[in-house]
């Protein structure tokens, strides 16, 4: 009777042995590549499901078996991987606990808002429209989304996005922010409105003077490129440029026609450049100043007749 018990338990062990290798097996002898995503988050049993629901796997049961045998079923990785139905279950399994092969690049120019920083990210796939900018407004991120060259993931979470733009932050600008503690939000508000209004480090230094000057006499700053911060969250799909007078009335603390003093938060996610600029601002004369919309160069003024003259000049004011 034991020797029989025995004989059952081998035959089942080889049965069982037998069932597995036959239903790691392709699904299919032949199949063109296709797109599978993991999304970020996906467990186990999910990447199992998804798999067999698109007709990759022969035994989703066993795909699972093997996994876990294999201690692949804790390393399965987010992303955009190219898997065929021609694929056995092993390799499969192989591939994306490997890592996904689909990323992509993509730059976040210095002096993009956090609008515009979604609507790259939406271009490239990486976010849905909309997602990133939802969770950095509601985080109060903009200024802190560092501009770089990123490689995403295909259909990422926006928050992983945002965690990645925060910790390069941390790592590039924070360190020169922190040379002085006190003033590190005004210093932040500064450097993104010199990225947007002025090019040139020294111009940027003498206009981050300048406009210190302004706050300390309660002059309004009127800063465009504030302004048209504030118009944007009231219309974003309509340009800034030309402002009018219409515009300069808008009722938003980011209007510094109306409102003396600094914008209530960075108006865009400046680089280190504008930041060094916004630390190191330099004393002038110049009260005033336009950018030239043929060259974009800086044309300063040191009263307000000079700036109308300017205007008129290089803006065509009357």
């Amino acid at each position: 009777m034991r020797k029989l018990f025995v004989a059952a338990g081998v035959l089942a062990v080889v049965c069982s042995a037998t069932w597995l290798f036959y239903s790691l097996q392709p699904a299919a002898s032949t199949g063109e590549l296709r797109t599978f995503e993991v999304a970020t988050g996906s467990g186990f049993r999910e990447i199992a499901n998804a798999l067999n629901d698109e007709g990759l796997l022969r035994s989703k049961t066993a795909f699972q078996i093997y996994a876990v045998l294999s201690g692949r079923a804790r390393n399965l990785r987010p992303g955009r991987y190219n898997v065929s139905p021609a694929y056995s279950a092993a390799a499969i399994s192989a591939i994306l606990a490997a890592g996904p092969e689909l990323e992509t690049t993509v730059t976040i120019p210095e002096g993009m808002t956090a609008a515009d920083i979604d609507r790259i990210l939406a271009a490239a796939e990486v976010t849905a429209p909309g997602e990133f900018l939802e969770l950095a407004r509601e985080q109060k991120l903009e200024g802190r989304l560092f501009p770089d060259t990123y490689r995403f993931y295909f259909s990422s979470k926006p928050q992983v996005v945002i965690d990645k733009m925060l910790a390069n932050f941390e790592r590039r600008a924070a360190p020169l922010l922190g040379v002085d503690p006190a003033n590190i939000e005004r210093n932040l508000i500064l450097a993104s409105i010199l990225e947007k209004e002025v090019p040139g480090l020294e111009d940027r230094r003498i206009v981050a003077g300048l406009l210190t000057k302004r706050v300390k006499a309660g002059v309004p700053l009127q800063v465009d490129a504030s302004l048209c911060y504030a118009k944007e969250a009231l219309h974003p799909e309509a340009p800034c440029e030309p402002l009018t007078k219409l515009d300069k009335e808008i009722s938003s603390p980011y209007n510094t026609y109306l409102h003396s003093g600094w914008p209530p938060g960075a108006i865009a996610n400046p680089g280190v450049l504008a930041i060094e600029a916004a630390l190191n601002p330099q004393d002038s004369l110049y009260w005033y100043y336009i950018s030239d919309p043929a060259t974009g160069a800086t044309i300063f003024a040191k009263s307000i007749e000079e700036q109308v003259m300017n205007q008129r000049k290089y803006l065509n004011n009357d």
